[in-house]
């Protein structure tokens, strides 16, 4: 079986938009797409490969400090593209429900810039910035599906995550004066991947319509969130 399967997502404020120093956060939603293939061994066991690339994604955020000599305002703006892969084993144990191991791959990479302005307008700090991050680590859930009439049926899936990785990120500072800083880190993630939607099967083309909302949830250590949710669309043909 192969699939085709979209995602029009967003990111949540990874500080929950704290109101601190008149906090901001925005982003712009955005296209994850890509191949979905599952190979049937038995009747209850099959493999499942999936591929997701994002399309290019912004997130920015500021806030402004103020003191009795001068008053600053920060901006962070962060360009970002996401890689998500997962392969996984499924059993189906009946009455629509299946239950899977699976091992999940997750990258991102970005670019950037952080400045502090003062009140004129002015260069306080300025740095320029690059990030790639990877983690690896198993999942394990289940998914379930009922007809409701005829070629209509409800999918929904839930799974927990845990992965561990890397993540490098070089800053070169400018203003006030120049320096150059990598950084490398070992994190670890736990979350959650939940997907739920309605599904058409079309006999005469042997193809399956499902549209839906996807949420990916993950905690890294002490870091803010990372935090997906949107709309899902997959198509699958049947041979």
């Amino acid at each position: 079986m192969l699939r085709g399967e979209g995602n029009y997502i967003t990111a949540a404020d990874p500080d929950n938009n704290s109101p601190a120093y008149n906090d901001s956060f925005t982003t712009n939603p955005h296209f994850m797409a890509g191949p979905v293939l599952n190979m049937k061994l038995s009747e209850r066991l099959s493999l499942g490969l999936v591929l997701l690339l994002s399309q290019h994604y912004t997130l920015e955020s500021s806030y402004t400090v103020k003191n009795p000599a001068e008053t600053f305002t920060a901006h962070n703006y962060m360009k970002f593209r996401r890689y998500d892969s997962d392969l996984t084993a499924n059993y189906r144990i009946g009455s629509g429900w299946t239950v899977f191991l699976g091992l999940k791959y997750f990258r991102w990479e970005g670019t950037g810039s952080f400045d502090v302005l003062t009140s004129s307008g002015a260069y306080f700090f300025y740095l320029e910035n690059d990030v790639l991050g990877q983690a690896l680590g198993p999942a394990l859930g289940f998914s379930y599906s009922r007809p409701i009439v005829e070629m209509l049926f409800f999918s929904a899936s839930f799974s927990g995550i845990y992965m561990k990785g890397k993540t490098t990120q070089t800053d070169v500072r400018t203003i006030p004066s120049y320096d150059k800083e990598v950084m490398k880190e070992d994190r670890s993630f736990i979350g959650y991947n939940c997907m739920a939607g309605l599904g058409w099967y079309f006999e005469s083309l042997r193809s399956t319509l499902i549209i839906g909302g996807r949420v990916q949830y993950l905690k890294m250590d002490d870091d803010p969130r990372d935090l997906f949710y949107g709309i899902t669309a997959t198509v699958l043909y049947s041979f």
